[in-house]
């Protein structure tokens, strides 16, 4: 099976500043904490990074469910994820996956998950990680239900996969089996991918099934946020740099834009209709201009 090399994670967890926004602050709901915490995440960032797109939607979901969401229902994460990314014209993977975190020091490693997941009493016996094959991404919002990985690595898991030039992803790194390393702090994650066929396991299941429809507007929402915050802390001049076009134009497209949050909690931005009326959008009807890619299919 191929793998990395081995590559530090680029996400970063900023440190709190104590100013207003600081996500601390027992005062903020969980959405305003959220946003605060990303939005630092933002302005330290690099716009032109493509990981930074990856990490915020990420960053953001795992935030808002921190202990509101049983961690081994990752699946659940994964699956609004996904629709999050779909929007953002970002195809991604939900895959089963088997963590093996390893001390570099003893060599000793412990097992999480498993690459044949299966169902128990609703909750999943395994664990999932959304895999965006097309930007090499790998993220894993609930790595930190397992205590050795919470003991190295705050929040959730965005890295990169490091292949060479040589390897061939066409097969490899798309239906199959494969690994993925990530050095943190003294230890090893390795990821190994169950094929894709095992993701059928974990999401046709009436648990998943059931939820189908709160998964798809959640990720909405997770979308919206993450297009608003982005244009909220980019200065209009670096949004051109960001290296996904759909995402690039929905910045631009919303950075004027009132928007609002609805009774029922979903995020709607105010466009004028072709009589001067005010309209209340969803973030996959917000105009953009001709040329601009489609958001990706999902499912």
């Amino acid at each position: 099976m191929p793998k990395s090399r081995r590559r530090k994670p680029a996400s970063r967890r900023p440190r709190p500043s104590g100013r207003p926004g600081d996500p601390r602050r027992a005062d903020l709901s969980p959405v305003a904490r959220a946003q605060a915490f990303v939005g630092e995440l933002i302005k330290a960032g690099d716009p032109s990074d493509p990981l930074l797109v990856t990490a915020v939607p990420a960053w953001f979901l795992a935030l808002l469910t921190a202990g509101q969401v049983p961690a081994e229902r990752c699946a659940d994460d994964c699956v609004i994820l996904a629709h999050a990314y779909a929007q953002l014209g970002l195809a991604s993977q939900v895959r089963a996956a088997e963590l093996t975190v390893a001390d570099r020091a003893t060599g000793l490693g412990q097992v999480f998950g498993t690459r044949q997941p299966c169902w128990r009493n609703g909750l999943l016996d395994g664990h999932t990680v959304l895999w965006l094959p097309d930007a090499g991404h790998l993220v894993d919002t609930t790595a930190g239900q397992y205590p050795p990985v919470a003991a190295l690595h705050p929040g959730p898991v965005v890295t990169r996969l490091a292949c060479d030039p040589a390897d061939d992803r066409r097969d490899g790194y798309g239906h199959d089996a494969f690994t993925v390393t990530i050095e943190v702090a003294s230890a090893d994650l390795h990821y190994t991918l169950a094929p894709l066929a095992a993701s059928s396991t974990v999401l046709d299941h009436p648990v998943m099934t059931h939820e189908a429809a709160g998964h798809r507007r959640r990720g909405g929402n997770v979308a919206a946020l993450t297009v608003s915050l982005l244009a909220d802390h980019l200065p209009s001049g670096r949004s051109r740099d960001i290296p996904h076009p759909r995402v690039a134009a929905l910045v631009d497209a919303v950075r004027s834009l009132p928007r609002h949050q609805t009774p029922d909690g979903d995020w709607r931005f105010e466009v004028t209709g072709p009589d001067g009326t005010p309209l209340a959008r969803s973030l996959a009807e917000v105009p953009v201009p001709d040329g601009t890619p489609a958001a990706a299919a999902w499912p």
